[in-house]
C-alpha cells in the first residue's frame, strides 16, 4: 500500500504505476479522493508509483515519485552440504558445512538436528551462518538446514546424510601364546570383539599399528 498526505487546497488525486522501476509508467488513473493506493500485484518486479493532486478549480500539482518496491515471491535455492562428518566416528563435536546460495538476496539460514529419528529442540534462529558444530553423545544424527531470502521466502529443507557417533569402548581381546619357545616368529591370537573394526598391539612397549587381523 502507498499512502500520502493531503496538501493545502488539494481535493483530488491521480496516480500511475510502473513495474520496471520507473523506466516507464501506465496511463494516469482517474481523479479520486482517497489518500492511499493498494493494488493487487501478481508479477515479481520492481514497482514505483507517481502521484499528483489538483485543487477545486483544476490546478494540478507537480508529480511526486515513490521509492522502489520489490515484489519477490520466489523461494531461494536450497542450501547444499559441502562438508559432512565422517561416519561412524567417536568425534563428539562433528561439523557440518553448507554452501551459500547463488540467490543475490539470500542472507540467512537456520538448522535443526535430529537424533535417532527425533528432533532435538526446535529450529534455530535465522542467522548468517554456513556451518554448525554441536556437542553430541552416542546416536545417529541428521542435520536439516533451510534458507530464507530478504523478502521472507523460505527454501525447501536440505537433510544431511546420517552421522553415527559411537563412543562405546569395545571389549578387551584375549591373546594366547606359549610362555617359552625357540620360535623366532611367534604368533599371538585373540578372539574378535563385537563392535571392534581394528586392533592395536605393542611388542615390548613398541606400537605395531592398527590392523583388522586377529593374530
Amino acid at each position: 500500500q502507498w499512502s500520502w498526505n493531503i496538501p493545502t487546497d488539494a481535493t483530488h488525486f491521480a496516480y500511475r504505476q510502473s513495474n520496471n522501476d520507473g523506466n516507464s509508467y501506465s496511463g494516469w488513473s482517474g481523479w479520486f479522493t482517497d489518500t492511499s493506493y493498494s493494488p493487487t500485484l501478481t508479477e515479481n518486479a520492481t514497482y514505483k508509483i507517481q502521484i499528483k493532486c489538483k485543487d477545486s478549480v483544476g490546478n494540478e500539482s507537480d508529480v511526486a515519485t515513490s521509492d522502489s518496491f520489490v515484489l519477490d515471491t520466489i523461494a531461494p535455492t536450497a542450501p547444499i552440504f559441502t562438508s559432512q562428518p565422517s561416519t561412524p566416528s567417536n568425534d563428539t563435536t562433528p561439523t557440518w558445512e553448507w554452501s551459500e546460495s547463488s540467490d543475490i538476496t539470500q542472507v540467512q539460514y537456520r538448522y535443526s538436528i535430529w537424533k535417532n529419528g527425533s528432533q532435538l529442540g526446535s529450529w534455530s534462529n535465522w542467522a548468517n551462518l554456513i556451518s554448525y558444530t554441536p556437542n553430541v553423545d552416542s546416536g545417529t544424527y541428521l542435520l536439516k538446514i533451510q534458507a530464507k531470502d530478504e523478502a521472507g521466502n523460505e527454501s525447501s529443507i536440505t537433510t544431511s546424510n546420517p552421522f553415527v557417533l559411537d563412543t562405546t569402548a569395545s571389549g578387551i581381546p584375549s591373546p594366547s601364546s606359549s610362555d617359552y619357545t625357540n620360535d623366532t616368529t611367534p604368533t599371538w591370537s585373540w578372539l574378535a570383539v563385537d563392535g571392534a573394526v581394528s586392533y592395536r598391539l605393542k611388542l615390548n612397549g613398541v606400537s605395531k599399528g592398527d590392523s583388522n587381523a586377529t593374530s
